[in-house]
Parts: C-alpha cells; sequence; structure tokens
C-alpha cells in the first residue's frame, strides 16, 4: 500500500512566490479575473485605488460620530483656548 501525502494548507508566501513568477500583463489579468469574478473584489479595489465615490465615507462618519460625538463638538468648537 502507498500512502497519500496530505497536502498542507496554502499560505500567502506560497502565493507571493507564484506572484514573484507573473509578469505585469499576467497580473493585470489576474487582477481582472478577480475583478469580474466578485462585487466584493470591485468595491475593494475601488477604495484601494480611490476610484469614484467615497465608499468608505458612511463607516468614517460613524467612526468620527463616536471618536467625537456632535455635543461635545460643539463644545470644543467654542473653546478658543488659554486667554
Amino acid at each position: 500500500m502507498t500512502s497519500k501525502q496530505k497536502k498542507s494548507k496554502a499560505t500567502w508566501s506560497d502565493v507571493k512566490s507564484k506572484l514573484a513568477d507573473v509578469d505585469r500583463v499576467g497580473l493585470i489579468g489576474l487582477i481582472q479575473d478577480l475583478y469580474a469574478a466578485n462585487k466584493d473584489n470591485q468595491t475593494f479595489l475601488h477604495a484601494r485605488f480611490g476610484l469614484g465615490e467615497d465608499i468608505l465615507k458612511p463607516y468614517k462618519d460613524t467612526i468620527s460620530r463616536w471618536i467625537c460625538p456632535v455635543n461635545r463638538r460643539a463644545k470644543l468648537s467654542a473653546y478658543s483656548g488659554p486667554s
């Protein structure tokens, strides 16, 4: 009997080493395939390269409200600093 070798789980290092062998045209083709495969990939690429509207704006606004609520913002804007 022969025993089958288990394949180890692929890691980012494995992918990175394969990408090193891909030329520019191949890399652009790979990204085009990923773009066409999934709406989330499109959204990610648009945000990553700053294309179109700011997709992250709703999240930035939410974070801003939590960090600096409206009432606190009003108090801070009224403060003119030391005299």
